[in-house]
């Protein structure tokens, strides 16, 4: 019995891994081509890039397996956005071309390590013995969360009794004039 080579697909029509479909028995050139797997290769891809299967079949439909085509596209990356004080201030989804497959595009503002849940009164604040701006920074250091006070509020500043106060004064009413008639 011969085999042939099959490129497994995951729910979405992601390249997962190459698989073995076995020839049917009695069936020669049919082979038992296991469900999401597809028989054509997927291409070539650069790092950071993957593979997704598409087609107007349903996955469960025969023809999913040889009626579609593949589609390359960036593979998504979560990135933590910090301020200058390491705290955690927002979620952003980049791609790995975007900041490069060796992370040298990544902005210093910006790890990949996620930061863990911060209850109210506290925040979560990166640390890193790296400088910011390199690899480095982005992937090894930690998270901590630590209280914080929510600021005072301020009252408004008296009026200060040196100063003159600006009464507000109304411009004048404009004057209308009734057009006069020349015979």
């Amino acid at each position: 019995m011969t085999s042939k080579t099959v490129y497994q697909t995951n729910d979405a029509g992601f390249y997962t891994h190459d698989e073995e479909a076995q020839q049917f028995p009695f069936a020669e050139g049919e082979y038992n081509v296991p469900f999401g797997a597809v028989m054509a290769a997927p291409p070539a891809r650069d790092v950071g890039f993957r593979a997704r299967w598409t087609s107007n079949y349903a996955r469960e439909a025969r023809l999913f397996s040889t009626k579609g085509k593949w589609i390359i596209e960036a593979i998504p990356v979560d990135l933590y956005v910090i301020d200058s004080d390491g705290r955690y201030l927002e979620t952003i989804v980049s791609s790995v071309p975007e900041v490069g497959p060796n992370l040298e595009h990544l902005p210093a503002n910006r790890v990949l390590i996620a930061p863990p849940a911060a209850e109210d009164g506290h925040a979560a604040f990166w640390i890193s013995k790296f400088a910011a701006g390199t690899p480095e920074f982005a992937t090894l250091g930690q998270w901590r969360l630590a209280s914080i006070e929510p600021l005072p509020e301020i009252p408004p500043p008296a009026p200060d009794p040196a100063m003159p106060v600006m009464e507000q004064v109304d411009p004048p009413a404009q004057e209308t004039h009734e057009p006069i008639e020349t015979t």
